[in-house]
Order: structure tokens, then sequence, then C-alpha cells
């Protein structure tokens, strides 16, 4: 059974049609705007409109505030009773739809609670709008909570799904990075020692053709290189052998002299 201090907020609930679609909706003629809930819209595809004032709105029945930005053209259906209104877009958790004040106002909307109906005039016709029992109400309500209850819940299944397909991933992608890491530095190091061996081989090629330039000639005692051999004709060989039959020459005519100056001497004494 429903308690009597919340039977004080069901006494003013009734059902439309949206379409084929069955939605709650609340009689209030205390909340400033018409609302319907932003989970509605989605699930009937509503075109949406923006709010050429946006506003921030406490919920009534609801817990704290909401800051409209959007609006929708809501044509529904309670009974024959067929109209549109313009509803404020808002997240609402207790029913689909709030005829607040301003239909209220516009319809000219009254309450009946001996036969708990509202009746308004609309087109020229009068109609009586029947509520629904605290029950009821109380039975939709519910519905409501917990179909928003499985919608969370699914959402958080698919968000944990999402997050048990996305570690695999980055544990691939860490050992992908891992194996790039490695072969990058293989690579560094095997280029590094390339490099190194090909200076090794330079410097090694440098040293042994001063090994062979150096060893192509006699050296010395002091390490330096005697002069290219002189080539026949310019100072030789020949040269030097013509100087000293030169010297001998000269130093046989010298001994002739010699010679002639003795007998010279020896003659004159004789006389």
């Amino acid at each position: 059974m429903v308690g009597e201090l919340e039977q004080a907020n069901l006494t003013s609930y009734t059902r439309c049609l949206v379409g084929e679609k069955v939605c709650s909706v609340y009689v209030n003629s205390e909340s400033q705007s018409n609302l319907i809930s932003s989970r509605a819209v989605a699930k009937l595809g509503l075109p949406i409109r923006k709010h050429p004032a946006p506003y921030l709105l406490p919920l009534l029945e609801e817990e704290g505030f909401a800051f409209v930005t959007e609006q929708v053209l809501l044509q529904f259906k309670i009974g024959s009773y067929v109209d549109e209104v313009l509803c404020e877009i808002v997240p609402l958790k207790l029913t689909h739809v709030v005829l607040g004040k301003p239909w209220h106002d516009d319809r000219n909307a009254q309450r009946s609670r001996r036969t708990n109906h509202i009746r308004l005039r609309h087109c020229g016709k009068l109609f009586a709008l029947k509520l629904l029992s605290p029950e009821e109400a109380a039975e939709d309500r519910s519905t409501l909570l917990q179909q928003l209850r499985d919608e969370e819940e699914k959402l958080l299944e698919v968000s944990n799904g999402d997050q048990q397909l996305r570690e695999p991933d980055v544990q691939l992608i860490e050992e992908v990075q891992a194996t790039e890491t490695t072969a990058c530095t293989d690579r560094c190091f095997s280029s590094a020692r390339q490099s190194l061996m090909s200076q090794d081989n330079d410097v090694k090629q440098k040293d042994d053709s001063k090994d062979v330039t150096t060893s192509g000639k006699p050296l010395d005692v002091q390490g330096k290189m005697f002069p290219s051999p002189i080539a026949s004709g310019q100072h030789g060989i020949e040269e030097v052998e013509s100087s000293a039959a030169i010297r001998h020459c000269s130093s046989s005519r010298k001994q002739s002299r010699k010679e002639g100056e003795l007998g010279g001497d020896l003659g004159s004494k004789s006389t």
C-alpha cells in the first residue's frame, strides 16, 4: 500500500501516447515550465531545437537543478484529447513529461478532486482527463526507476567490457613498443660497432701505407732516408772516377818536376 505522505505526490499522474509509445505524465501547476525527459527524447527520436534563452531550472519532485539549453515541440494524446506543447529538455527520473503552469494557463485546466479529473477546453471542446490512482502512479514510477537502473547497469557492463577489451590492446601496444625499442637499440649498437670497425680499418690502412713507403727505402742509423740514386752522367760515379784520374796525373807531374829539379842540382855540382 502507498503511504499517506507519498499519496499526496501521486495523485496528479496520468499517461499519454507519443506516436505509439506510452509515456508517464505528471500534471503539476507549480512547475514553471513544461518538461520532458532527455531519455524520452532520445528513445522517441524527437527533433530538438536550441533554447533561445538558456537558464537554470529547479526540478520539483526531483533532486537539484537543471541547466536548460534545448527544447522540443511535443505532440501527445490523452484519450480523445490531442495537443502539442513546447517542453524544456531536462534529466527526469520519476516521469517522462511534466505539464506545468504554462499548459494550465493556456488550457485553463481545472482540477476536480472529487472525480479525480482535470477539466480543460481546447479548440472549442471540453475535455475531462482522468488521473491515475496513487497505486497506479507508484507502479509507473517504480517501473521508470527500474528501467533507469537497468540502463545504468548496461552502461556499466559495456564500460567494463570496453575496459577489458582495451587492457589486452594496451598490453599488446606495450609489447610492440618494447620490441621496437629493443630493435632500435640493437640497430644503434650495430651501427656504432660498424662505425668503430670502419675507423679502425682506416687507421690500419694509413699505418700500412706508411710502413710500405718507409720500407721501400734504406734507413741510416739516425733513421733518415738516403737520397735517391743519382742517374748516370749527373755527377755520378763516372765523374768521381775522372776526378781521381786527374788527381793521379797531377801528382805524377809534381813527382816528375821534383825529379827534374833534383837531376839539375846534381849536374851543376859535378861541373
